[in-house]
């Protein structure tokens, strides 16, 4: 089929799906055998200079102690600047084919952010990667009439997704068929996973967590081994991970995940009210019901029961002192025996 038949299917995945911000990527392609791994005795790596920077950060952090409700006031209100430089250069750019590009020198050298990153960007941007310029202006332009009718941060969202992948449209990917090799893919949309798995491969910690989440072909003892290797980095972005796969604001599920969440904030992560993740990610389509105003900490945590919310202080606090020690034993992992069956049915057929 020929790539200006390709605009009415692109229609269709853009109005389901408007991209939210390093939130639920495409699932990585699957690897039949777990990748070598550095050894116990490797890892995790010494901190880099961003990873340094958020253990420091969580050192000024407020303290999570006393009246719940209190203590996430304050912690919203110090949570509102993502602490690591990649990260925060990742959600505030406006051009990702001009960061890719400005990337992909450290990722053909073995950077795993770099490859991580370049990963998250291709990733949403996997439906221009297979379009002209001019096939991308005529989608702009068919879906203005539902933009219109749209919630504003669903609107905001598709809007930023055209502006930040606009050069993919047409754009030379030649550097980045380089930087593949041998492994590139068959179709362009799936580039993003190559660069995910070199991640993964290098030990780059949100991405070690993301294939113990969300990769399938792995038992339960390789996941919890993963999830505890990625842990002991400190990274901000693998509580989030936590959080995000396990959010519910069910009074049996939601002290775990608000714990995960309240820890990323403690640690770097954008946790305001602008944070792209949440406003133009969580909020995009008007279920979420956010207030204009409110923090990402603020939202979940006043959506959660008060019983689950004292509860979810507690973990916080059992989870903050687990990274001290790094002693991970006792804190609230996710259920990763019900992973692999969760996989296997969503990659059952639908039956008509």
């Amino acid at each position: 089929m020929g790539r200006s038949l390709d605009v009415a299917l692109l229609f269709c995945v853009l109005c389901i799906a408007a991209s939210q911000l390093h939130s639920t990527p495409a699932a990585p392609t699957p690897d039949s055998t777990i990748s070598p791994r550095p050894s116990v005795a490797q890892f995790p790596p010494p901190p880099t200079d961003p990873e340094r920077a958020s253990l420091r950060r969580a050192s000024l952090a407020p303290p999570v102690r006393g009246n719940a409700d209190a203590a996430m006031e304050r912690l919203a209100k110090w949570a509102t600047l993502d602490a690591d430089p990649l990260r925060r250069t990742f959600a505030n750019s406006g051009d990702l084919y001009g960061f890719v590009e400005s990337h992909l020198a450290r990722a053909t050298a073995g950077d795993g952010a770099a490859s991580y990153y370049i990963y998250l960007a291709l990733d949403e941007c996997r439906p221009y990667l297979r379009m002209n310029a001019e096939e991308a202006r005529a989608l702009a332009q068919r879906m203005q009439p539902d933009l219109s009718s749209a919630a504003v941060e669903e609107e905001q969202s598709w809007n930023r997704d055209a502006t930040r992948c606009a050069r993919f449209a047409g754009g030379d990917l030649s550097q980045i068929v380089a930087t593949l090799g041998d492994q590139r893919p068959g179709a362009e949309n799936e580039y993003g996973s190559v660069l995910f798995e070199r991640a993964a491969d290098a030990g780059f910690p949100p991405a070690v967590a993301e294939r113990a989440l969300r990769e399938p072909g792995y038992d339960p003892a390789q996941r919890e081994t993963m999830l505890r290797r990625a842990l002991r980095s400190g990274n901000a972005d693998v509580y989030w991970q936590l959080f995000r796969h396990s959010w519910s604001a069910d009074a049996a599920q939601a002290p775990a995940s608000l714990a995960w969440l309240i820890e990323a904030c403690r640690n770097g992560y954008d946790c305001s009210a602008d944070a792209t993740w949440f406003r133009t990610g969580d909020c995009a389509d008007g279920s979420e019901h956010c207030l204009p105003a409110q923090s990402a900490l603020a939202h979940y945590w006043y959506s959660a029961p008060t019983s689950a919310r004292e509860s979810a202080l507690a973990l916080a606090q059992q989870i903050e002192a687990a990274a001290k020690s790094s002693r991970w034993d006792d804190v609230p992992m996710p259920a990763v025996r019900d992973l692999e069956q969760a996989f296997a049915e969503s990659a059952m057929p639908i039956e008509e």
